[in-house]
């Protein structure tokens, strides 16, 4: 582990509620409700979220340590969605952050609108991926409980709070203003439906399943 606390750490331990250093599908279950998740939608979150990495080997692992968060590999030989905005360390990579800002910001808003965001997706994962399912999951939950209204409807990412997450900021600060549920509504179909495919692609992992 590198020897500072790096940005992906710090996102990763908001995880670990108990610290023993793991991060579990119950932890993570705990923190999403934490954050105002129905508990169906953070079920969903929790389960799906495991599946796609693992830091330990074997396919029956689902515990992230923390401490290796930066050696995480992709369960599926397929998978990318990579940003890179984490380097290989874990670090918070400011260049790349602009860089991917710069690409994919197409809506004239200083930020990521969810049409931006299906881009980068379709562009850095291939139809059908896994890689494609484990990055709709993540920015879907993201727009859940960090989003905001678009000026051209739906929702957005703003620059100022992608980059909190991304330096691990974020979270931390929406938990310390408690709230009863997500500003947004939960997408549990839809999520679930990605879930269920991201699981049949690790369990099979073959390229025209």
């Amino acid at each position: 582990m590198p020897d500072e606390l790096t940005a992906l750490h710090r996102h990763v331990a908001f995880f670990d509620r108990d610290g023993d250093g793991r991060v579990t599908s119950g932890d993570v279950f705990e923190m999403l409700r934490l954050l105002g998740c129905g508990r169906a939608y953070a079920c969903i979150n929790a389960i799906g979220g495991m599946l796609a990495r693992t830091t330990e080997p074997g396919v029956l692992s689902q515990d992230v340590v923390v401490a290796n968060a930066h050696r995480g590999k992709y369960r599926h030989p397929d998978l990318t969605g990579e940003t890179r905005i984490f380097d290989r360390d874990g670090r918070f990579d400011a260049g790349r952050f602009d860089d991917v800002l710069a690409r994919y910001g197409r809506s004239g808003v200083d930020g990521l609108t969810e049409s931006d965001i299906a881009a980068m997706i379709d562009d850095i994962s291939p139809a059908s991926s896994i890689g494609r399912s484990s990055s709709q999951l993540a920015f879907r939950l993201l727009l859940t409980i960090a989003g905001e209204p678009s000026p051209h409807g739906g929702l957005m990412l703003t620059r100022t709070r992608l980059r909190a997450f991304y330096e691990g900021d974020l979270l931390p600060a929406l938990l310390a203003a408690p709230r009863d549920s997500p500003p947004n509504p939960e997408p549990i179909v839809g999520t679930f439906a990605g879930v269920m495919w991201g699981a049949a692609r690790v369990a099979c992992p073959f390229k025209n399943l």
